[in-house]
């Protein structure tokens, strides 16, 4: 998942592009002199990309083409982390949300004052998997708002099987344990929807020692469920995970979890 995160000021706006499966800093800078008049040599726009540093000069005459220019930078200019500004997951988020930065709903206030200015003959059509998070205010502006709302569960189930099984074939010592991960799967009502489960699937494997055989499983488990895995082997069994299956969820010998079970 990569997160653009902007501090506005007011006549500057810093930025970062986090990826979060790792919570690597892929770029980030800031930009000065936002509206002012640049004479050359101010350096006002800053792009650093890992140890490298670069500057230069351009006078923006707002916020918006600040933000456009940064758009540039990830995702066009000579020093670019991305192919495209899709990659990014979340920008703008509610205004008032407890877990946003406060700066972020700057950039919701400049967006709304764009897509009012709008001219009224264009069509914009937007797309989105992260709806609950928008702010209303935005959602007001469209006209019409489509809800593709047709996976079943069972369509989510076979989705994440297929990002578990592309994503696991980066690793020579890893191969999916599909009836597992349909038990997993079978103690939540609903999963989330193909974007959002591309993104718990990459950073719980992301996250895992995969050194280990079966090592992912457990973070899929406490992604999927919301809940942390312990040593309740009673309670996995009562999951409907067999001595063996609790054996590569836990990392705990089968005779072991034979034991335990029998002894709680």
């Amino acid at each position: 998942m990569k997160i653009l995160v902007i501090n506005c000021g007011s006549s500057s706006l810093k930025y970062q592009l986090l990826d979060m499966t790792d919570e690597s800093v892929l770029c980030k800078g800031s930009i000065e002199r936002i509206g002012l008049k640049i004479n050359g040599g101010e350096e006002n726009v800053i792009v650093k990309v890992g140890d490298e540093k670069f500057v230069y000069d351009k006078e923006l005459k707002d916020h918006v083409a600040a933000f456009n220019e940064v758009k540039y930078i990830l995702s066009e200019g000579e020093h670019k982390v991305i192919d495209s500004f899709d990659e990014i997951d979340a920008i703008s988020l509610d205004r008032i949300n407890s877990n946003d930065l406060r700066e972020m709903g700057r950039v919701t206030s400049t967006l709304l004052k764009e897509f009012d200015n709008l001219n009224e003959k264009i069509l914009l059509i937007a797309t989105t998997n992260l709806y609950k998070q928008f702010d209303k205010a935005l959602l007001r502006r469209f006209d019409y708002i489509v809800d593709f709302n047709r996976y079943s569960k069972e369509d989510l189930e076979e989705i994440a099987d297929t990002i578990i099984t592309s994503e696991l074939k980066k690793y020579s010592n890893v191969k999916p344990e599909y009836k597992i991960l349909n038990k997993i799967y079978s103690l939540v009502e609903t999963l989330p929807y193909p974007g959002d489960l591309k993104n718990i699937i990459r950073s719980s494997i992301a996250f895992s020692d995969m050194t280990m055989e079966y090592g992912y499983l457990s973070k899929i488990y406490e992604t999927i469920t919301n809940e942390k895995l312990t040593n309740d082997l009673k309670k996995l069994q009562e999951q409907g995970f067999s001595v063996r299956e609790i054996e590569k969820l836990t990392g705990i010998s089968k005779s072991s979890v034979s034991r335990g079970i029998n002894n709680e």
